[in-house]
Parts: C-alpha cells; structure tokens; sequence
C-alpha cells in the first residue's frame, strides 16, 4: 500500500530521538509498505494533492501545525485536497484540551476515520464533541508506544543498589496558562524537598529549569541512573477550546501580569471548561518501567494501568504522607516488587505496543483499499522522485493570521 506521513518535527537538527522514534513508527517498523513522508514545516508540492494514497497517518507534531491556523488560512489550503482523498485517513492526537475544538473541526471536516486521542475516554465527548457523534473510530492513545527502541531500553538496566541517585526530577516551570496539574508538574519537586527537610540523606538531582532540560539518550541515563524518579498527572485542569479564549487568556495575564492560575480560571473561563481532569500517561512512566527506575507519583489515573502501592509509591499533592514515602522507599524489596509489577503491567497492555497499533491501522486500511483500488509501486517511485524535487522550493513562508499571535504582537 502506498501511505502518506504528515509530521511537524520541524528542522532536522532540533529533533528529539523519542518523538522521532513515535512519529515516524509506521515507516520506521513497518518496511512491508510505501510511505511517503512529509514534514509540514515545508510547503506540500502540489504532486502529492493528487496521487490516490491507500492511507494518510495524521501524527501529533502535524496537529500542532493544524490548531494554530484558522480553516481560511492559506497554509490550511494545502490539505484540502485531504477532503476529497478517499484514503484511509487517521490522527494521531495529544493534548486534546489544547485549542480542542479546532482539532474537532479539523477531525471533522477533513473525514477522519480513525481518531488516537491522548486523553482518556471519559473526556472524548467534551474534548471531540462533534466527531464522536460522526461514523469516525475513536480508540485510545497515548504519547508514547512500546517500540523496539522502548523495549531495548531493558537491557540498559543497571543493579538498583548501584545507582547514582535516590531519587531524581525534571520539570520545565510554571506554565503560562492556568493549568492546576500543570502548576503541581512545576511545583512537587519543591514540595517534596521542603517536606524531606535538610536530614533526610537522600541523594536528589532536581530542576525545574529550562537549562536542565536533558533529552535523548542521556535523558535514559539519568533515568536509568536513579533509585527512583519523582512524577505526576500529564495533562490539564482546563480546557482551552478555541483561539478567542487563548486571546482572553493572554489579555487578562496582560493586564494582571501577578494574578494566579486560579484567578485566571475564575475570571476568564467558562465554567464548563475549568475543574477538568485531562490526563493520560506520561512517556516517563514507561521510559522509567523499561529502565527498572521506581516511581514516586502523585495520586492519579495513569492510563487506568498504574495502580498505588503495587506499580508506584503514591505522594500526595502537597507531600503531606513524606513519612510514609520514606518507608516505602527504604524497603527495597518492596521496591523491587513495585518495579517488577509495573513493567509487567505495561507489557501486559496490548494496545500500547506500536506493532499492534500499526497492524490495527494497516488492516483497517486494507479492508478500505478493497473498494478503492490503488496505484502501483511504480506510480508511487514516480511520485517519490517528484516530490523530493518539489522540496528545493523555499520553506513555508506565510504568515500566521490566527487571532493568537495577532495578540502576542501587540504585547512586545
């Protein structure tokens, strides 16, 4: 079959391994298909709008391209040629509750046939209000799969004894929006050190800074390197549905550059989209289980998989239960334990493997080509060729005209 990949990972050089190792894990483990892969930082040669693919796989990085445009925008213009394609079409979707009803619309009108949303199910009706009514297919996803390079991280796994740190956390700061899962992400490394108190004895490695920020490989190492890793929900207590609520948003932190999350949420949202618990899981919750690293995490739902006491030590917003995560901690075969229990319980989740979301999707295609006969192997090589040669023209150049950014510039 003949597949075409949109992605938005930008520049090459700026690539993270692990977002890569996602976003392009259909041509990376499936070698039995064409793909034809395009990086939407790039203007889409016009050859592509009319070749008849088999299926088009949508990821995550090409979404956030989606949600900053408005549907008139010109750069826009360059995929509807996607409404009239009768390829099997498929989304792969995170942080559904960032600008959600654009993603809904999009999922929508493009004709969507398969829809993999981040968030839990029992947010799909608020978060894709429209396209769970549509004869569309909405099955779980996640951040993250379980792909051979996921995998191998096992046989990275170092004695637990042996390592470097008791217990280790990276944050990226207080998020701009009024987030409250997003402010515990920022805060509970704070939190649990203050709790701990100068005498504790642990060996920590804590930052919330953005020169801290380790990615890659050595993102594995240091993981890898510790008794343990602090963590919490992924996800957000709101639910920014469109580009006029970011404006008020950004408009009321303009005017009231002190106030908090809170106030924010009060004074500038709808009832109906503040107090929500979108979560799912983190990639680190699985990145920690390959590598054999226990997990301190506050209370929440983890993909429904984790469970506390017996995948991970449970920590309470506020680490006001710091004595009792001690306990836990200093008994290591009751570490061990919770180790062993969580890698078992990610294996043991079918739909977490790439191999089998990439075969669910792939069978889903096949039954559509049937009634849609496609090209053959030397139509899509001529394609290749014209399409790499459509890629010598300038890089995408037009300018953003959503009511976001109009915004940010009135602010400098």
């Amino acid at each position: 079959m003949n597949i075409l990949v949109l992605h938005g990972l930008g520049e090459e050089k700026n690539w993270i391994a692990s977002w890569e190792d996602i976003e392009l894990m259909f041509p990376k483990y499936d070698k039995s298909n064409n793909y034809l892969i395009h990086n939407c930082y790039l203007q889409l040669p016009e050859c592509v709008k009319s070749f008849n693919f088999d299926g088009v796989i949508m990821m995550s990085t090409f979404l956030d391209w989606v949600k900053r445009y408005q549907p008139d925008d010109i750069w826009m213009k360059q995929y509807d040629f996607l409404k009239r394609l009768k390829a099997l079409k498929v989304v792969f979707a995170q942080d559904d509750y960032w600008l959600s009803e654009v993603r809904d619309n999009f999922c929508v009108t493009t004709g969507v046939d398969i829809l993999f949303p981040f968030c839990s199910e029992s947010s799909w009706s608020e978060l894709y209000p429209n396209y769970t009514k549509s004869p569309g297919i909405i099955k779980q996803g996640y951040t993250i799969y379980l792909t051979d390079k996921m995998l191998s991280l096992s046989s990275q796994e170092i004695p637990w004894e042996s390592r470097n740190f008791d217990v280790v956390y990276r944050a990226s700061g207080v998020p701009t929006y009024p987030n409250k899962l997003g402010n515990i992400k920022a805060t509970i490394g704070d939190t649990f050190e203050n709790a701990l108190g100068t005498a504790n004895g642990l060996r920590l490695d804590f930052s919330t800074r953005a020169k801290s920020f380790i990615s890659g490989n050595e993102w594995y190492n240091f993981v890898g390197k510790s008794k343990a890793i602090l963590g919490c929900n992924s996800g957000s207590s709101i639910n920014v549905r469109n580009h006029e609520i970011v404006e008020r948003i950004l408009s009321y932190i303009h005017n009231n550059p002190d106030s908090t999350y809170r106030e924010i949420e009060e004074q500038v949202l709808d009832k109906r989209d503040a107090n929500k618990r979108y979560t799912g899981l983190s990639p680190r919750n699985i990145e920690a289980s390959m590598l054999g690293t226990l997990q301190i995490l506050v209370h929440g739902e983890y993909g429904g998989i984790l469970k506390p006491y017996e995948h991970y030590i449970p920590l309470e917003e506020d680490a006001s239960n710091i004595k009792e995560v001690l306990e836990l901690l200093n008994d290591s075969e009751k570490c061990k334990q919770m180790i062993d229990a969580c890698k078992k319980a990610f294996l043991a989740t079918g739909h977490l493997f790439a191999e089998n979301v990439i075969n669910y999707v792939l069978d889903e295609m096949r039954t559509k080509t049937n009634k849609y006969p496609s090209v053959d192997d030397f139509e899509f090589e001529q394609l290749s060729k014209k399409y790499h040669a459509g890629l010598e023209w300038p890089k995408v150049k037009y300018s953003l005209k959503q009511s976001v950014l109009k915004l940010l510039n009135k602010f400098k």
